[in-house]
């Protein structure tokens, strides 16, 4: 069932700008119409049109924030929606003010902000305070480097949501063990597909990896996830449990303001430390935003 889901979504992902029915993606997922409605529901808490819905205005909302130059008709072509108007007013009905007014004052476009004249300057003051709080913030804790890496071959589980993410950790653990993969001190991670900056967290989709062997067979609903070789912003923290979210906006900060541009590939993190053999319980961690 898990690794039926992982190709949905994965399809999902891919084909947004093309119909996604249910009958469509009852075939990707290899069961009938009626059972793949109530599988899917059932784990995602979602039916199949909402979920689809939900992904094209986060998908939308990524591209109000990244994509400067592009026009607001250019989004509605590249994210699935049928009109111009359509679109308008899922977009307002999901996050309360229209795309133009997402776009406006959306924290990621403060670097080309901060010279022109605010409409509302107390929102855009709080938000330039807690950006550049943020980049100090990182200047302190963070070490941050570009470069080329190899592709990455990862075994993972997908999961929804903060909540059980340590039951999943586990489940992977377990596995991981049963193959005899422990002894070799594999590197364990992260993959997000969907961001706490346009996803509600209740929603976000990830999945908790392991590197392999690309060779390796795997099973127990595990899906292969290959991250492709290229060009990555990584940054090295050294963190608690509760700065994750803070380096990873940070990180994207540096990104905008150095002129980098993210490739169309979900981020990772991979774990470098045992976080309870730390003296402090924190993690060191590498973050990877993959760039053009």
């Amino acid at each position: 069932y898990l690794l039926s889901l992982h190709r949905v979504f994965s399809h999902i992902e891919k084909h947004l700008t093309e119909d996604l029915k249910l009958e469509k993606l009852a075939v990707v997922a290899a069961f009938s119409h009626f059972h793949f409605h109530r599988l899917f529901k059932l784990l995602t808490n979602e039916n199949v049109n909402t979920y689809v819905r939900r992904k094209r205005i986060e998908r939308a909302a990524s591209l109000l924030m990244r994509s400067e130059h592009s026009t607001i008709s250019d989004v509605v072509f590249q994210c699935g929606f049928k009109s111009q108007a359509t679109f308008s007013r899922a977009f307002k009905k999901f996050y309360g003010i229209s795309p133009s007014e997402f776009r406006k004052l959306s924290p990621s476009r403060y670097a080309q902000l901060k010279s022109k004249k605010s409409e509302r300057p107390e929102v855009f003051e709080a938000y330039v305070c807690q950006i550049e709080q943020l980049k100090h913030w990182l200047d302190m804790n963070g070490n941050i480097e570009v470069k080329r890496i190899a592709s990455i071959t990862f075994a993972g589980l997908n999961h929804m949501g903060k909540a059980g993410l340590s039951e999943t950790f586990d489940r992977l653990m377990t596995w991981a063990g049963k193959k005899g993969l422990m002894h070799t001190s594999p590197q364990l991670g992260m993959v997000y597909y969907d961001s706490y900056k346009v996803t509600s967290p209740d929603k976000v989709r990830m999945a908790v990896c392991i590197e392999v062997d690309r060779n390796l067979n795997l099973d127990g609903g595990l899906a292969r996830i290959e991250v492709p070789k290229g060009r990555h912003i990584i940054g090295r923290f050294e963190i608690g449990m509760e700065e994750f979210e803070k380096s990873w906006s940070s990180l994207f900060i540096w990104m905008n303001e150095n002129g980098y541009k993210k490739r169309d590939e979900p981020p990772f993190e991979l774990y470098r430390n045992n976080f309870n053999e730390h003296p402090e319980k924190k993690f060191i961690v590498d973050m990877y935003i993959p760039v053009e």
